[in-house]
């Protein structure tokens, strides 16, 4: 029997309680929910389940499908989801093995509904999915659902970005403040090059050590560039990091990327891999930076302010 647990969820999430998948568990409230749903991510689309309850369930015989009108359309194998922890079972039509379950039927980015159903055909759960953009997931945030523009398979939908939002982990004290994508005349490095930049600002009371911490600008690779060790950033105070590719600067901090008219997310991680700050990217014009505001969300910038506070 194999058994799954992935982790506890740290928020409370309403659900409907529903009945148990299998006889011995019909004396316990169980609460066994479509949790997220990747519907455009071609061979990697996936549908996370995720035990809310307080005992273990035995999904045997339960069963999955995209057709309200077909709902036996996948059956569970014997697999246990512990309480507190996730399964992620995938959407691209392979052979079930030890370690990975696979559905027989793909996902459609342009609207999808996802059904699951007990052993006797009762409807547990249901998530209707609207028409999707690539690598965004359509998962639970409250009491409704949301786009996430970074997927959380396996773990809390709190720890994902919000599709269009300013997201920020408070708890880590730190945000993406601005950016600039297109940087002609406004800040140079110490070889006099105007490159792009991103600015971090610490709003905590306490300064933040960010060694091991991550920025990137694609949310399948969180630790394409790392800070150096002892790299810190005082309470109330700013950081520049250029991204230009270079190496080898000293006194500054360059990423190994650059901002591009491709890219569609900047993101910051604490060194654990864990979500610190993030913004849905934007590319800017010439000299215009995107900032964050008092309202919570991002705007244009006509006068960029790195390293002091964001004006409009």
């Amino acid at each position: 029997m194999r058994r799954i647990g992935f982790g506890i969820v740290t928020g409370c999430l309403l659900c409907s309680l529903l009945s148990g998948c299998t006889d011995r568990h019909t004396d316990t409230r169980i609460d066994i929910r479509i949790n997220e749903v990747l519907t455009a991510g071609g061979d990697t689309d996936w549908i996370e389940l995720y035990n809310a309850g307080d005992a273990s369930v035995n999904l045997d015989g339960c069963f999955l499908s995209d057709d309200e009108d077909a709902p036996g359309k996948w059956m569970f194998p014997e697999v246990v989801l512990e309480a507190g922890s996730y399964l992620l079972i995938y959407a691209d039509k392979t052979d079930n093995t030890a370690d990975r379950l696979s559905v027989p039927f793909a996902l459609k980015a342009s609207g999808e509904t996802v059904v699951l159903s007990d052993p006797n055909g009762r409807l547990l759960d249901k998530v209707a999915v609207p028409e999707s953009a690539p690598g965004v997931s359509y998962g639970r945030y409250g009491d409704s659902f949301a786009w996430y523009a970074t997927p959380t398979p396996r773990a809390s939908n709190e720890n994902g970005m919000i599709l269009g939002q300013q997201s920020v982990n408070t708890a880590n004290g730190v945000r993406i403040n601005e950016y600039m994508s297109r940087n002609r005349s406004v800040l140079y490095d110490r070889d006099g090059d105007y490159n792009d930049w991103v600015e971090l600002y610490n709003f905590s009371n306490t300064a933040v050590d960010l060694s091991g911490y991550s920025l990137t600008d694609s949310k399948d690779e969180v630790t394409k560039w790392q800070f150096p060790d002892g790299t810190e950033i005082p309470a109330g105070g700013y950081l520049i990091v250029f991204c230009s590719d270079k190496t080898d600067i000293i006194g500054e901090l360059h990423a190994s990327f650059r901002l591009g008219g491709s890219d569609s997310f900047l993101g910051l991680y604490t060194d654990s891999g864990s979500f610190c700050s993030g913004v849905t990217y934007h590319a800017t014009e010439q000299d215009q930076s995107v900032g964050y505001t008092e309202d919570g969300g991002y705007a244009v910038c006509q006068y960029p302010t790195p390293g002091y506070a964001n004006r409009e």
